[in-house]
């Protein structure tokens, strides 16, 4: 679980490639060492400092899922929906402030649970193969927007909160196209574009046997 942040002899490896997806969060909902919105939350916003701390300025913070369990007001669902809100409180701070020299963006799954979708293991908590390319796919617009970000210069310190709407506002249109096209998103920059389609695909292959797998 997230938990294992806490300890003082483990820091979170930073690779050379400039995306580096993680995983967190979905597990501590039914924890016991960590049961509490803030406690989870927490521990995900850590992540992302460690990040900043390694020199990374921008990271794109997903919502924590739905599944069987955290859904339509199901068990969890309540944990889930408040961890999220401090996840996202978290990111409007750090995009807002000059002090972190940095952008934080928050954005809902966009990857909706549901049993007739092919999107979900049997049980009901774990992404199928089809349901991380799809996550890969609706997440490919705003990491293009960070990535374009980037190789634009458009620094936290200096129009964070632009860059960061510039992001949320793709993945709300990403999230638009998904719903009425099974084509992918147009990206804003062919370069970017590139970087998140690898980026997209390297999840999807690894969507099983990620980087850090931290749930």
């Amino acid at each position: 679980t997230t938990t294992a942040i806490r300890s003082p002899s483990r820091s979170l490896p930073l690779p050379d490639s400039h995306t580096n997806p993680h995983r967190a969060g979905t597990n501590d909902l039914g924890s016991l060492q960590s049961s509490s919105p803030a406690a989870i939350s927490s521990n995900v916003c850590q992540l992302h400092a460690l990040a900043r701390e390694g020199g990374v300025r921008r990271t794109l913070a997903v919502g924590i899922p739905e599944s069987r369990f955290a859904s339509g007001g199901r068990p969890f669902d309540e944990k889930r929906r408040a961890t999220n809100a401090l996840i996202e409180a978290n990111a409007k701070e750090v995009s807002g402030s000059s002090e972190f020299g940095a952008t934080m963006v928050y954005i809902d799954c966009p990857v909706l649970f549901g049993n007739e979708t092919g999107h979900w293991e049997s049980d009901g908590l774990h992404m199928a193969k089809l349901g991380y390319q799809e996550l890969g796919r609706r997440l490919a617009a705003p990491v293009a927007a960070l990535v374009e970000a980037e190789v634009n210069g458009s620094g936290a310190m200096k129009g964070g909160g632009a860059a960061a709407a510039s992001v949320e506002a793709n993945a709300g249109a990403a999230e638009a196209d998904a719903e009425t096209n099974t084509e992918a998103p147009t990206e804003p920059n062919a370069d970017a574009a590139a970087t998140a389609a690898a980026a997209a695909a390297a999840a999807a292959d690894d969507a099983h046997v990620p980087a850090v797998d931290l749930e």
